[in-house]
């Protein structure tokens, strides 16, 4: 009797629980949500069934910390919110890494359970969100015959199902916007983290995170901790090598790390030898299943034939990256470049760069996309597109290099810019990828088009500098001219590589052993014009080399043979470096005639920038001879010249000339005022080697203005700088001058260890000085000022200063 009564009344309360639980589904969505053919009494929600479906953590992860830390806080989101994000970023960069890191962190906070689904593309078994959904029904308990048959239903009983759960759902490798709408929850605590390929810019009240590549250091970190300490710290420049290789992309390195791991005979040395030849970096990056290729190629194939054909053309940019406009130039009229860069950044595959209008490749992606060209388009196909990007190059540049003369005319198509400003502007974003460029044309036998961007390179780079660029394009200059078999190109490449040397001197007899190749190349075509540009080279080198009377007859006889040649531009530099040496050799009048001849020369040849040269020159004879006043006017000039071709590296230094002039005069106040616009320009430009003079001079004329600290500070840049170059012997009279500063700003004990510095390089080199400085210190004192410059100052009264 009893057990009857407890058998009827639990029936009831099934009953009632059943009619509970139809009343929230229905208050929610309301009947007619789940089809007229649905049966409603069999929908309940199994709220004891808690899935755990994460895949175990990975034991090695690193680093995202910023990420792990802000998207905890987002998914643990206040109640009542739409707490979802999705994590996208490029092939291989650890979207389903961090995904499966976040949760576990998360595991705590979302006890009914989490769920893990890989979507992936859809195939012929139906469209991708209904499988998900069944499938996470299913977790929460459904049986086959609960779940609705519409896809509709499905969403709404998953979406009644996450309403009073706490539950994590992780989508993996979405591939669209429509694939993830469905899985979002409507209302409730749960939470969705989403990972793809592609950005999913669509999506409404999804936080978005990209993904970028691991720091220089994680990246080293990560072989530390799978490859081991021991072997890293043994080759940490090479692991380091390793890690740029990879590019900081967390797969490429995993794999990199695996195979060293698993290769105890390899070398960091021996396995980046290998990655280095780009043929086989993809293949090198391969262990067991993981394959850095597979990846890619899952992104690649995802895209239509469009934006495949932009894809792999691409891949013949440089690392550096590209612009739209030569993206344009590279696909050809049947791509819309704008449109299709779109739809590549928007996969991951392309990255927005330092400008609206220009991107990079990761370098590996490069790599498979020049796979994809050479098996889709041919093996002449990366020849053929290397071709016209370098076309394009070559034409833009030539149009540069004519702003940038002023008068150099060249019959083009079009014009692609409006003003000099606007062509130097376009050379500084592109010199590095033009220098890349040059590289790889070489390497693909295409030396002409070496030449052709050396050639219109030189004027930019003699004036905006860039040593280390400028001395690679004139290096690939004359390797690839020397393939031509072109004997006027050789000439210019090797005159063109001598430039750079005296622009930064190299401590070699090489640019000697230069110029005479190219002096005999030059007299074996009969060209005195070439042979007149090589010998005022050669006088320009002996000249700066202490050689000045064999530099004069040098000099004579090129100008000779190029007004013979009538080669006025060339005549106008010869008498440039003639009037020079004839100015050191005290000989005056001849010098101020010289220079005034060179002058007229390149006024004939309508060039500005050599008329401000001829400018300076004039103004430093002057000074020798204290006509101070008409070597200001002189300085004005070349100021006006040089500002008219926007030469900021000659510029500086007539600033700085003009400095140490009004200094001279003791006009103080206009002296700073220069020093400070020089400062401003050198440091733009990164010329230490001009930046230093120019602190020494500026701080030692804030010594004899009284403010030593102010003339300590300049002095100590100075020595630094001068350290860093290697130069000894400027930092060690450095060092000396700034003792002396020192004594004045801070202390006697100060001031005497910078002497000993000095006095201990001296004592290597044998320094002239040396004797002195030891008597200072051995006295107490500090040495006399020996600085020409002081001395040059020591004349100028203070009152007249102010």
């Amino acid at each position: 009797m009893g057990n009857s009564r407890k058998r009827t009344n639990r029936k009831k309360i099934q009953k009632v629980s059943s009619l509970r639980n139809l009343v929230n589904i229905e208050s929610v969505y309301g009947s007619a949500n789940f089809g007229e053919h649905h049966d409603k009494s069999s929908v309940h929600l199994q709220t004891a069934v808690r899935p755990a479906q994460l895949p175990p953590d990975d034991s090695d992860f690193l680093g995202r910390d910023e990420h792990l830390r802000d998207l905890c806080k987002a998914l643990q989101g206040t109640e009542g919110s739409v707490r979802s994000v999705a994590i996208s970023g490029q092939p291989g960069v650890g979207k389903t890494t961090l995904a499966i890191r976040l949760s576990h962190d998360l595991v705590s906070h979302f006890p009914d359970g989490q769920i893990f689904i890989k979507l992936g593309d859809a195939d012929a078994d139906g469209p991708v969100p209904s499988r998900a959904l069944e499938s996470i029904l299913r977790a929460f308990g459904f049986s086959g015959d609960e779940i609705a048959n519409s896809f509709e239903d499905k969403v709404a009983q998953y979406r009644t199902a996450l309403s009073t759960r706490h539950c994590l759902v992780v989508l993996d490798n979405a591939v669209s916007e429509s694939q993830v709408r469905p899985l979002l929850p409507g209302m409730g605590k749960s939470a969705v983290i989403i990972t793809s390929r592609k950005k999913l810019a669509g999506l409404i009240g999804v936080r978005p995170v990209h993904l970028s590549n691991l720091t220089a250091s994680e990246g080293v970190a990560l072989l530390k901790r799978i490859v081991g300490s021991e072997r890293v710290e043994a080759e940490l420049s090479e692991c380091n090598q390793l890690a740029a290789l990879c590019g900081g992309l967390p797969l490429a390195l995993r794999i990199a790390a695996n195979k060293l791991r698993d290769r105890s005979n390899w070398t960091f040395s021996y396995y980046v030898d290998l990655l280095l030849d780009e043929r086989n970096r993809l293949q090198m990056l391969q262990a067991g299943d993981l394959e850095i290729r597979a990846s890619f190629s899952l992104s690649y194939n995802s895209l239509d034939e469009v934006d495949k054909l932009t894809f792999r053309r691409l891949g013949i940019c440089v690392s550096e990256g590209f612009s739209l406009a030569s993206a344009s130039a590279l696909c050809g009229d049947e791509v819309d470049p704008l449109a299709a860069l779109d739809r590549l950044v928007e996969a991951n595959l392309v990255e927005p760069s330092s400008s609206p209008d220009r991107y990079r490749m990761h370098d590996l992606l490069r790599a498979y996309a020049r796979e994809r060209l050479e098996a889709d388009e041919g093996t002449e196909s990366i020849k053929a597109c290397l071709s016209r990007l370098l076309n394009w190059y070559i034409l833009v540049a030539s149009h540069a290099d004519g702003h940038i003369y002023e008068g150099d005319v060249r019959a083009c198509e079009c014009n692609f810019f409006e003003t000099l400003q606007d062509a130097i502007d376009w050379l500084e974003l592109e010199h590095s990828a033009l220098v890349s460029l040059a590289a790889e044309a070489y390497r693909h036998d295409l030396y002409e088009a070496v030449v052709d961007i050396a050639s219109y390179m030189k004027r930019f780079f003699d004036r905006r500098l860039h040593a280390a660029a400028w001395r690679q394009m004139s290096e690939h200059a004359l390797l690839a001219a020397r393939r031509t078999g072109e004997k006027k190109l050789l000439i210019d490449a090797l005159t063109g590589l001598v430039r750079v040397s005296t622009k930064f001197p190299i401590d070699s007899d090489r640019p000697i052993s230069w110029l005479d190749e190219a002096l005999a190349l030059a007299r074996d075509i009969g060209s005195p014009r070439y042979e007149s540009k090589v010998l005022a080279k050669l006088g320009e080198v002996l000249s700066r080399g202490g050689r000045e009377e064999a530099a004069l007859g040098i000099l004579r006889r090129s100008v000779e043979l190029a007004r013979s040649a009538s080669a006025v531009h060339e005549e106008g530099n010869a008498r440039l470096a003639l009037a020079e040496v004839e100015l050191h050799l005290e000989r005056y009048d001849a010098s101020k005639d010289t220079y005034n001849k060179a002058r007229l020369c390149f006024v004939a040849q309508r060039d500005k920038h050599c008329q401000g040269r001829a400018f300076v020159g004039l103004a430093s004879l002057n000074s020798e001879i204290d006509l101070y006043d008409e070597e200001l006017a002189c300085l004005r000039q070349a100021i006006r010249f040089f500002k008219m071709v926007q030469d900021e590296h000659c510029l500086s230094g007539v600033f700085t000339q003009r400095a140490d002039a009004y200094a001279r005069l003791g006009r103080f106040p206009e002296a700073i005022e220069d020093y400070r616009a020089a400062d401003q320009l050198l440091r733009q430009l990164s010329d230490s080697v001009c930046l230093a003079p120019m602190l020494d001079h500026w701080g030692w004329l804030e010594f004899h203005a009284g403010n030593y600290e102010e003339a300590a500070s300049r002095l100590s840049e100075a020595c630094s700088l001068w350290e860093q170059s290697g130069n000894r012997a400027l930092f060690a009279q450095g060092l000396l001058g700034l003792s002396i500063a020192t004594e004045k700003s801070q202390s006697t004990e100060a001031a005497h260890i910078l002497l000993q510095r000095a006095i201990d390089i001296a004592e290597v080199f044998g320094y002239a000085w040396l004797p002195v400085a030891k008597r200072a210190l051995e006295s107490g004192a500090v040495p006399p000022i020996g600085s020409p410059f002081y001395k040059s100052l020591s004349a100028v009264r203070l009152d007249r200063a102010e």
